[in-house]
């Protein structure tokens, strides 16, 4: 890979990265389009490097926002900023103790491989709407679907992502999914389905 292809992904990460859509599927896309020759370490270090820089652009865009959030710890006498803080810091001590106590079970789930992933949901929709906005149960709900014809909307979807990103496998939950069996027959799209376990 050279200078001009690093310089193509950065652009898209950078680009990605701030829209409703998943930086990191469009990030492997754009990879194999360019004839990506990474072995699996490398283009991981590659994303991986990417993503730090795309973490430090936000740090430098967002360097005010920042500033007071941690001014807002030393100034009491502003309730609402100390409170707001508090409580973003306090949303990442789940995710810190995840990660110290819980690393090793994580990993066995998958022999230590790295899974590509990315949520269907906050993808936009061809008018531009978020495509669970069109394509979710409440959807169906909201314009009173038969199970029929929203399931043939949701295959509609599934033959979309078969082409843009041939996945191994779609995860489906929510509330939609306890009725799979029942709409599973209008399904059509060739994409392995399976139902989230809770």
């Amino acid at each position: 890979m050279d200078y001009f292809e690093s310089i193509i992904l950065g652009i898209v990460q950078g680009l990605t990265e701030f829209l409703p859509i998943s930086s990191s599927g469009h990030l492997e896309i754009s990879k194999a389009i360019l004839g990506n020759d990474f072995s699996n370490k490398e283009s991981l270090l590659f994303t991986i490097v990417l993503h730090f820089a795309t973490a430090l652009s936000t740090i430098v865009f967002f360097r005010k926002d920042i500033s007071q959030i941690i001014l807002g710890l030393f100034d009491k006498n502003d309730k609402e900023s100390f409170k707001f803080s508090i409580s973003i810091i306090i949303s990442m001590i789940p995710a810190v103790l995840i990660g110290l106590f819980f690393e090793e079970t994580i990993n066995s789930f998958f022999n230590g491989n790295l899974i590509p992933n990315l949520e269907i949901g906050k993808m936009l929709h061809t008018n531009g709407e978020i495509i669970e906005f069109h394509t979710a149960d409440s959807a169906r709900k909201k314009e009173d679907l038969s199970l029929e014809a929203w399931a043939k909307r949701f295959d509609a979807l599934l033959e979309y992502i078969r082409l843009v990103y041939t996945p191994s496998l779609v995860v489906l939950g929510g509330g939609i999914s306890k009725k799979y069996s029942t709409f599973k027959p209008y399904l059509k799209a060739n994409v392995k389905v399976k139902v989230a376990q809770f």
